[in-house]
């Protein structure tokens, strides 16, 4: 078992063909939320279900690969697999798993080594219709590490873009997560539970515990509602293991 604490700075991106090939041994267990059917790649051959051994993780899919293997506790896997799509300029799931694995400190030192200020990033990482989550993450980070003004400019940011988002008519269940998430941060309870109620009432399907891959809700655990809306994401989330002949899992 690997280190489930490790620091994404002491991992080396040559090592992904190992980290295939490890995970490949357990493929049977990283299929653990079928949210989306998971396509692997050997070579030309597409596998017919995620139970076929010998592949490459294709970039696509790499998130739902990162968070199985962070559920897994196999963290130092997840951040090579992170780190590599950080690299081709994908950085919402590297932010994501910084916050969630407990190293903000990490994503605050990689964002301010990787740009000059908050506008810089907005012009590279623009806000999308699926929620501005890398800003949720920036946020979330200032937050977590104690640095007021910048949580502060950085959830400036995030109303901005969630205002524009939602103008457009956009109600997926991703952004409403993204709204639920800024309100959690925001400390208003009743406005991130709302939010929270509508995405997953729409869908949204995370891991046992939401807060543990969405750790701005940490703060909610216990909450009555809080948990009657988590007890509500298990029952979607079994009806879809059942679908494929999988047991049903508890939180």
């Amino acid at each position: 078992m690997l280190d489930s604490n490790v620091n994404i700075e002491t991992c080396d991106p040559s090592r992904t063909a190992a980290v295939a090939q490890s995970v490949e041994r357990q493929l049977d267990r990283i299929c653990v939320v079928p949210l989306k059917p998971v396509t692997f790649r050997s070579g030309d051959r597409e596998p017919d279900s995620c139970s076929t051994p010998h592949f490459v993780v294709h970039d696509e899919w790499s998130e739902y690969v990162i968070w199985s293997l962070f559920n897994l506790g196999r963290n130092e896997e997840a951040a090579i697999i992170a780190r590599q799509r950080a690299a081709s300029g994908v950085v919402g799931p590297l932010f994501a798993f910084l916050n969630a694995s407990g190293q903000s400190e990490i994503l605050v030192r990689y964002f301010e080594d990787s740009w000059a200020s908050l506008d810089a990033f907005q012009q590279a990482v623009p806000a999308h219709v699926f929620g501005y989550r890398e800003m949720a993450d920036i946020a979330f980070a200032y937050r977590r590490t104690g640095n007021q003004t910048r949580f502060d400019e950085a959830m400036t940011a995030l109303q901005t873009a969630n205002e524009q988002t939602f103008s457009q008519g956009m109600r997926g269940a991703e952004f409403l997560m993204v709204m639920a998430a800024y309100h959690a941060m925001a400390g208003d309870p009743d406005q991130a539970l709302e939010w929270l109620a509508q995405a997953v009432d729409g869908g949204m399907i995370v891991s046992t515990r939401i807060s543990k891959e969405y750790p701005y809700f940490s703060e909610l655990d216990g909450d009555p509602e809080y948990e009657a809306i988590q007890s509500r994401m298990i029952e979607h989330l079994n009806a879809e293991r059942q679908k494929l002949g999988l047991e049903p899992v508890s939180t």
